[in-house]
């Protein structure tokens, strides 16, 4: 089934940093949002990967998206390789949104970084007839760029003012890394 947005956050709780603002103002207009979590956090210093799966699907309740998944990435070692690649264009294809949010190129932290890269090779690939990957050939009609950690001058600004006690709500859910 389409969906209209897709965000990918390398791991539980980057969507909600970066974009929670955004996903709450889509959701509250009755757009489906889905949110993709390469990583389950394992290697970091608070929470294990079962408490902040806990945290990401009660933020994913409070969002009210239509789906959370997260795909087994290795946290701390993420790189663009085809297996992370193909993995990503099977999320693609298999959701077929209209937009896909994706981590800003530049950021402090290595697993952004990368993710960025491999998910930009992932949305390109989903395209390809000929890309061996799940699902048929999809393009979606936007990729756009979020920033986490750092930031660079934006190219487009969503005002999420009306929104923003429900982002602050869904990053209340994560105890383990805010508390």
């Amino acid at each position: 089934m389409p969906i209209d947005l897709i965000v990918f956050g390398p791991h539980p709780d980057d969507a909600e940093i970066g974009l929670g603002g955004t996903i709450a103002r889509h959701t509250a207009a009755g757009h489906s949002v889905g949110v993709c979590d390469p990583s389950a956090g394992e290697p970091g210093s608070n929470g294990s990967p079962d408490v902040r799966r806990r945290e990401a699907d009660a933020a994913a309740r409070v969002l009210d998206l239509a789906w959370r998944e997260n795909l087994g990435w290795p946290d701390g070692a993420m790189a663009t390789t085809p297996v992370l690649v193909r993995s990503a264009v099977s999320v693609i294809r298999q959701h077929q949104p209209r937009t896909i949010a994706v981590p800003y190129w530049i950021d402090r932290h290595p697993d952004h970084v990368e993710a960025s890269r491999t998910l930009t090779e992932a949305a390109f690939k989903s395209g390809l007839r000929r890309y061996d990957a799940e699902g048929a050939p999809w393009r979606p009609e936007w990729v756009c760029y979020y920033f986490i950690n750092d930031g660079a001058t934006p190219s487009c600004v969503v005002d999420v003012s009306a929104h923003y006690e429900r982002k602050r709500e869904a990053l209340a859910c994560y105890g383990s890394q805010f508390a």
